[in-house]
């Protein structure tokens, strides 16, 4: 019994000392004797990256913004970081936001205005790791004695992307999806995820509740940017396709939704220290239904695009052109008929 014991207690002091020396979520250092290459949970990976990488500069969304790489931005960003998470919300931004403030000097934000990040998606945090997201040191034997990090332990110490020669472009072309879905992004993929949307996408009107919707903006997003006054928020609405909001239209959830659109286009555009850009009317880009692989996500080509506009101030929002982008918005859509 006492062998039994001793050899527990040894394999106890194992799994937390290789996890902890290993560390292959980040958590107490950036990673050093293996190449880390960006998969898995972001959930479990962005807060770690947040506290000890080396950036001045953020991009962060949803996978509308994934397919961004580091070194296109770099024209008008400062030492970016990726720090995006597929299907976030605007509370798991919020936080993330918040430790890389906390440990460095942020200038710029690039962030993805994702309308699905909004919705009330309280259930979803339950798969939060929040003992890697604070300080207190007590609870991360969750992190340190648990074999799904042992596991991922392993996996990285002897992965075949462990190369040091690729350290650089994997961090430039962190969690990108767009190679993929390369084969993906055609027509006839979108219209099947058209054809099927009644089980793919949550559009009726009872599940967009906009006051529900203006709360997830005001205590988050909002909330993060005017307190932060000294750091840039370069802010855009995602290009979906056309298709997106005529499925909207069909619903009965579009007037929801372009309300919340202008609930926050009011409260974001005399912002000093915001920039916000409307991608979503851009008609040569959201009418090519060859620019996407479904009815919202589109192609890296279109991640390159929006940098260019960026860059070039287009599609900037203002008080003087916000009315009217809202009114020719509307009417783009009314007018639109699918055609295939």
């Amino acid at each position: 019994m006492n062998y039994l014991i001793v050899n527990i207690i040894l394999f106890i002091c194992f799994i937390v000392s290789f996890n902890c020396i290993i560390d292959p979520f980040q958590h107490y250092r950036k990673a050093t004797i293996y190449t880390f290459d960006y998969s898995g949970n972001q959930k479990y990976l962005n807060p770690g990256l947040a506290k000890n990488y080396d950036f001045n500069s953020i991009i962060i969304g949803t996978s509308m913004t994934e397919n961004f790489t580091l070194d296109k931005t770099k024209f008008f960003m400062n030492k970016p970081i990726k720090l995006s998470i597929a299907g976030g919300k605007a509370y798991e931004f919020k936080q993330i936001l918040d430790i890389a403030f906390s440990n460095h000097e942020i200038e710029t934000v690039l962030f993805g205005l994702d309308i699905y990040s909004f919705l009330n998606a309280k259930e979803s945090y339950n798969d939060i790791p929040y003992y890697l997201y604070d300080n207190n040191f007590f609870n991360d034997y969750k992190y340190l004695l648990n074999l799904d990090t042992l596991k991922r332990s392993f996996n990285v110490l002897l992965s075949k992307k462990n190369n040091i020669n690729e350290s650089e472009d994997n961090y430039n072309h962190m969690f990108e999806w767009q190679d993929n879905y390369q084969k993906n992004f055609n027509l006839e993929n979108v219209i099947n995820n058209w054809e099927n949307r009644e089980t793919i996408f949550k559009h009726k009107k009872s599940f967009w509740d906009l006051k529900q919707l203006e709360n997830n903006f005001d205590n988050n997003l909002y909330k993060i940017i005017v307190e932060n006054k000294n750091k840039k928020f370069i802010i855009f609405f995602p290009p979906y396709s056309i298709l997106t909001y005529k499925d909207w239209q069909e619903k009965e959830s579009l007037d929801t939704i372009l309300e919340f659109k202008e609930y926050m286009y009011n409260k974001l555009i005399f912002l000093e220290n915001v920039n916000l850009y409307d991608f979503q009317i851009a008609k040569n880009i959201t009418h090519n239904l060859g620019n996407y692989k479904d009815i919202t996500h589109y192609s890296q080509n279109i991640n390159f695009w929006i940098i260019d506009q960026i860059y070039n101030g287009n599609f900037l929002l203002n008080s003087g052109n916000k009315n009217k982008i809202e009114i020719d918005f509307r009417q783009q859509i009314n007018q639109y008929k699918i055609k295939f």
